[in-house]
């Protein structure tokens, strides 16, 4: 190291000391300002960034949350380039499409590059960026400056290859890293966790033909698939375009979508046990590696407690390392199961739709907080 260097790294001590002991000297003056009972001394200000993208309408990134549909973000969509106006998850070889995203930042500090990653998978319930495509990489990664308290919208242009045509559920993570505002989790895409996450998972379909998903969950895992449908409100709350061509039906079934839908296991990585319900079937599974199910509920319950401390500004991420360590580390054991049910003649005529939710609940956790979901619409004719 040169002697400037020396000087530099001296000086550069010198300031932070001399930060440190006027933050430290101030605060003392301050508390015997404020000595009285009814006053108190003002906390010290950290400004920081605060970037997220919305996974419902009303959100406004705090986490974690519980009990709501997050799985359509209003700030994804993607539309081929030769009709912009026609949002879609469903992709034509050989098109190109725009995936639109908007960014988000309730800081006070402004974000000069957040950059934003995308992955597309095949329609899933849960998420796992190993078995994902990633669509950005280092040299086509977009970014955007995003003001404080402001947003700004990146765009991504992707042509299908033919290995990647059909239904596609889209996932977006977004940091950066001055200031640093980062995710804390880098397998696991968790949009009730993680306010750097956002998925669109929608999918227009046909009545009367087949339709596959994925189920991402632990090798040891007791999970509820949940068959939902959907009052002519609920479809409508959506405002997806095909709307404006066709009328919510919810002169459906309400009851008995197990036998009407009829799911079975087409490939799975652990053994898979289903058993039937009604409007549900119970999915367990056994596998030999990752932690058992009461260590997975300790590791859930602890982790949201952190993160909920952590958005009321009680404490910082960084001071529960070893607990994200281990939160991390059950994630990388997940493993998936593929899905295939059919999408049944429901009666409807043409300019129809119905609407249908199918839920993924780990009793493990909690038995009535989906830790993923897909929404279909049943398109007549």
């Amino acid at each position: 190291m040169g002697r400037g260097a020396v000087r530099i790294s001296k000086l550069l001590a010198e300031l932070q000391n001399r930060r440190a002991a006027y933050n430290e000297d101030t605060l003392k003056r301050l508390a015997r300002e404020f000595a009285r009972k009814d006053r108190k001394p003002p906390d010290l200000f950290e400004d920081s960034s605060f970037l997220y993208m919305r996974s419902f309408d009303a959100d406004q990134g705090v986490r974690p949350f519980a009990n709501i549909v997050f799985w359509h973000s209003p700030d994804i969509t993607l539309s081929p380039l030769s009709n912009p106006t026609s949002v879609t998850t469903e992709l034509q070889a050989g098109q190109t499409y725009s995936i639109r995203v908007v960014l988000r930042n309730r800081g006070d500090l402004a974000v000069p590059s957040a950059k934003v990653e995308l992955f597309m998978v095949d329609p899933s319930i849960g998420f796992d960026v190993r078995l994902a495509k990633r669509l950005t990489n280092l040299t086509n990664m977009q970014a955007a400056w995003v003001n404080a308290d402001s947003s700004a919208t990146i765009e991504f242009p992707y042509t299908v290859p033919s290995s990647e045509a059909g239904h596609k559920c889209l996932f977006a993570r977004c940091f950066s890293f001055s200031p640093l505002d980062v995710p804390f989790d880098d397998f696991q895409l968790d949009p009730r966790l993680d306010r750097h996450i956002a998925q669109q998972n929608l999918h227009i379909v046909a009545q009367n033909t087949q339709f596959k998903f994925l189920l991402f969950h632990m090798p040891i895992a007791q999970m509820v698939l949940g068959f939902a449908p959907m009052k002519a409100r609920e479809i409508f709350e959506l405002r997806h375009p095909i709307l404006g061509q066709a009328r919510p039906f919810e002169d459906i079934p309400q009851r008995g979508w197990v036998d009407i839908t009829g799911p079975e296991v087409v490939e799975h990585e652990a053994h898979v046990t289903i058993v039937p319900g009604n409007n549900e079937i119970v999915v367990v599974t056994e596998g030999r590696d990752g932690p058992d199910l009461g260590e997975q509920k300790r590791l859930s319950l602890e982790m949201r407690n952190v993160l909920g401390q952590v958005a009321a500004g009680e404490t910082k991420l960084s001071r529960h390392r070893d607990l994200v360590e281990k939160f991390r580390k059950m994630n990388e054991s997940a493993v998936f199961t593929r899905f295939r049910i059919n999408v049944p003649n429901l009666g409807l005529d043409e300019g129809q739709v119905a609407g249908l939710r199918i839920r993924g609940m780990d009793t493990a956790f909690d038995r009535e907080d989906p830790v993923g979901g897909l929404t279909l619409l049943v398109t007549g004719g």
